[in-house]
């Protein structure tokens, strides 16, 4: 459990409920990210006297990818399974047995189920609709909270250390890859969570026209041009760097095209139909979809003038345009032909 000032209130009731749970054989490492004297007293008054709560009191303050990194680092190596939880949820009574229960006899590496969608109040906004998707579009769009999720400990081998991050590198979007990349993932229909929205949520539930206020609220303000280098950056850097780490740590992944196509730097037309093709089935939402395809695209175009400032002579200065395109069509071609 990754904690950074907490609400009191919604950190009991996570508390109490992991308490609560059926399967009681666990351990729960609690890190508190940065110098917060008074959250530490907070969770050690919450604890209590329960002997399966280990505090961590980290002195910096890391942000949450991080900081979940470094708590996972800390899991028991005798562990066989591991699962993350958020400071503001209530788990039912018996989500880790169920969700256990599935990962073994499925013999899969993850599983996860479903949450309720509630105010802090617990008012019942609606569910979540988590499924199994590719791993290409996993890649695309992430389908394995962290906080419903339940992984097999041999996850761990390939996910730690997290690779570098961008402004919106997930950790439990590593994880889901990861485990994608290394096994079956089990996925129910059935709920045992709350799952709080409220303002502080780090993440929270992004569909329909939250996505799109989302959206709105991160680019307002910025020129087109702006938003679109952003994006390429950290939304399409994230996806592109994962993939290419991915395949790295897992090079059986590599025979996948699709999984390929979205970790190169010079793939525009193969990981634009990779988008497309997961749009199209319905794993991607078309607002996604559109910003990974603009962002794909502007991340292309920096590299292709890039290439042209590198590698232009003076018999080229007057080249046009089409021709430029060519040249960089063909060094591409060449590129790929190498990396076979």
């Amino acid at each position: 459990m990754a904690i950074y000032n907490p609400d009191p209130e919604l950190l009991e009731a996570q508390i109490d409920s992991i308490k609560q749970q059926d399967y009681e054989s666990w351990t729960c490492y609690v890190g508190i990210d940065g110098d917060d004297r008074n959250t530490y007293q907070l969770v050690k008054q919450l604890v209590g006297d329960d002997p399966r709560f280990e505090i961590h009191h980290f002195e910096s303050n890391v942000g949450f990818y991080r900081n979940f990194e470094r708590i996972l680092g800390l899991v028991d190596a005798r562990a066989s399974w591991f699962a993350l939880a958020d400071q503001d949820d209530k788990w039912d009574h018996d989500k880790i047995a169920s969700l256990l229960n599935l990962l073994t006899i499925r013999g899969a590496v993850a599983a996860s189920g479903q949450a309720r969608l509630t105010t802090s109040d617990g008012r019942i906004l609606g569910v979540t609709t988590r499924r199994l998707v590719p791993l290409s579009s996993l890649i695309l769009d992430n389908q394995i909270t962290g906080c419903l999720s339940i992984f097999d400990r041999s996850v761990l081998a390939v996910a730690l250390p997290f690779p570098s991050p961008t402004d919106v590198a997930y950790h439990d979007h590593w994880l889901g890859v990861c485990a994608a990349a290394t096994g079956e993932i089990a996925i129910s229909v059935v709920n045992y969570q709350d799952y709080t929205q409220h303002a502080s949520n780090v993440i929270g539930e992004a569909s329909g026209g939250k996505l799109f206020e989302r959206c709105c609220a991160l680019y307002r303000g910025r020129k087109f041009r702006h938003i679109l280098s952003y994006v390429a950056e950290h939304r399409w850097g994230w996806r592109n760097s994962m993939a290419q780490e991915l395949i790295r740590r897992v090079p059986s992944v590599g025979s996948d095209r699709s999984v390929a196509a979205l970790a190169k730097t010079n793939a525009r037309i193969p990981a634009s139909a990779t988008i497309l093709a997961a749009g199209v089935r319905g794993d991607l939402p078309a607002l996604r979809a559109a910003a990974l395809l603009g962002g794909l695209w502007r991340f292309d175009l920096s590299g292709f003038l890039a290439l042209q400032k590198a590698q232009r002579r003076p018999q080229c200065k007057g080249a046009a345009p089409r021709g430029l395109l060519w040249r960089y069509w063909n060094l591409e071609r060449y590129e790929s032909k190498s990396e076979q």
